[in-house]
């Protein structure tokens, strides 16, 4: 197993499309006054300890990460998120603690359905795993890359208490979540018709057009009085505040400074010296992590100290210098946006933070000092009021400017042969949008794309929108044609297609299966608790 761990190493995929996102709320596990005794759930009669809750929300936290199927059918809007966040941190070099994007119901779902697969006998054979493992990290190319494989399990796995050697229990839980979902849609193939129908959908072209105004070319001819500011400061003097500022006591479980290094040293060194040093200290900090972890989970017990038990852990305490606000980065943070949200997530009831991976260590914060807002005079808001105000009186002359001129369009183009002539009739010019379909996507920044296939899927061919108000601009979209899809392709791609359908299938029944499952198990909702 190890060998194919090593072998299948390659940039993470996202094999399934999240089709149904459930709105959940973001797990936040509440800790009773009395300690960590109180259950955080109560399944099917038995009492779920916080402890139990916590691990298996580091479990499905990894699952969501992966961006394997066993997240997205058990908890959708928390793997959705983790798997945008996961990218986006990857991208970025950084990652954040995986329990700020699951959800409460997500880890509920995940216990619940390691009893519900054992009780129906459903397992993953090692052929299942090792094809599961293949499918998972492997590139479009069929390559696979060991060196992203690595980062992924250091960066990943590691810091939250995993090894690579358990990647297979990962894969496994795919394997068994995969195979529930099939079984449960075996029954409802896609017929010719869907099919047909779904191809269709996927290439009908739509051509559109648009004429555009923007507030800008509106706003010279605004003006504002002194009243007028002096009345909206009034309107909204309790909303013109300074930002809130914080600072946090910092536990600090990083690495010492490494020596001073010499001339030459570097050139002395072989590849393979460089690679054990590296490996030596991804070791130290995989401790160090581990160490945090234990920290942070025994300061949510609620009875220890802060500063007596991070030297006994083994941390560096330090302060943040300054106060700073959530668009500030201090530097005892590494200049972390993650680090930066975790410190104003901190409140009176709950002053501390899970432990916050970053590349120097780990961290957990402790809320020191809030530094509450002030309400701001007049004198240091009047250019943002003076702006405000020029910006409401141009968007509304654009908007009025333009349901007249989309009034005189509807009649021009009467008498034109097409909407860019009548435009053109009006003085104005229409912008041709680039042809889509659900194949077919627009170029990468596009003006106005959102606006524009928003506005033209309520439109027949030949039809004008209302106008379209958007940021300091307002369109009028009109559908040029949609021209009639080719079927000679059919044939080919009617597998894939009736694959989609199947796979859009196998999340609704499995949701509807689970929804089920949680009401036997006497799962109430969270808000009716």
């Amino acid at each position: 197993m190890v060998n194919i761990l090593r072998r299948f190493s390659q940039p993470l995929m996202i094999f399934f499309t999240v089709l149904i996102i459930v709105s959940f709320t973001l797990w936040s596990p509440s800790y009773n006054k009395s300690g960590s005794s109180a259950p955080a759930a109560v399944i099917k009669g038995k009492a779920v300890t916080q402890e139990t809750f916590q691990q298996e929300g580091r479990t499905l936290a990894i699952h969501a990460r992966l961006g394997g199927p066993y997240s997205q059918l058990i908890d959708p809007a928390g793997a959705a998120e983790a798997q945008r966040e996961f990218q986006r941190n990857l991208r970025e070099g950084r990652f954040v603690k995986p329990e700020q994007k699951i959800t409460a119901e997500g880890v509920e779902n995940s216990i619940l359905f390691e009893s519900e697969a054992a009780a129906l006998g459903v397992t993953a054979s090692q052929q299942e795993i090792e094809e599961r493992l293949a499918q998972t990290f492997s590139g479009q190319d069929g390559k696979f890359d060991a060196h992203q494989f690595d980062m992924v399990v250091k960066q990943l796995l590691n810091p939250e208490g995993f090894s690579e050697s358990q990647i297979a229990t990962f894969m496994a839980s795919d394997v068994r979540a995969m195979k529930i979902a099939s079984l449960l849609a075996a029954t409802i193939p896609p017929t010719p018709a869907e099919i047909k129908g779904e191809f269709i959908r996927e290439r009908l072209i739509t051509e559109a057009s648009y004429v555009a105004l923007k507030a800008g070319d509106f706003r010279a001819a605004q003006k504002v009085t002194e009243d007028e500011i002096k009345k909206r400061y009034e309107e909204r003097k309790d909303l013109l505040k300074s930002p809130e500022k914080r600072k946090v006591r910092i536990a600090a479980f990083v690495l010492p400074p490494a020596p001073e290094a010499k001339p030459g040293d570097n050139a002395k060194k072989t590849g393979g010296q460089n690679e054990t040093e590296e490996k030596e200290k991804n070791t130290k900090l995989q401790k160090l992590a581990d160490s945090a972890y234990d920290f942070a989970a025994v300061l949510q017990k609620g009875t220890a100290k802060f500063d007596e038990t991070a030297k006994e852990a083994g941390a560096t305490l330090l302060d943040t210098a300054e106060f700073f606000s959530t668009e500030d980065m201090p530097k005892e943070l590494e200049g972390s946006p993650a680090a930066v949200d975790a410190a104003f997530a901190l409140t009176k009831e709950k002053p501390y933070s899970a432990h916050i991976v970053l590349a120097k260590g780990t961290y957990v914060l402790a809320l020191k000092e809030v530094q509450p807002p002030d309400t701001l005079p007049l004198d240091k808001v009047r250019k943002q009021l003076e702006d405000e105000i020029l910006d409401t009186k141009a968007d509304a002359a654009m908007v009025e400017k333009a349901n007249d001129l989309r009034t005189k369009l509807a009649e021009a183009r009467k008498n034109a042969k097409s909407f860019a002539e009548a435009a053109e009739m009006l003085k104005v010019k229409a912008e041709p949008f680039p042809a889509y379909s659900q194949t077919q996507r627009v170029p990468p920044g596009t003006p106005h794309a959102g606006i524009v296939m928003s506005a033209a899927a309520k439109l027949a061919p030949g039809e004008i929108s209302p106008v379209v108000p958007g940021a300091g601009t307002a369109l009028i979209v009109h559908v040029d044609q949609r021209p009639a899809v080719d079927e000679k392709d059919m044939k080919g791609a009617s597998e894939q297609i009736a694959q989609n359908i199947t796979a859009r299938r196998q999340m609704m029944a499995f949701h509807a299966w689970l929804a089920d499952r949680r009401e036997a198990a006497g799962i109430l909702p969270r808000k009716e608790r």
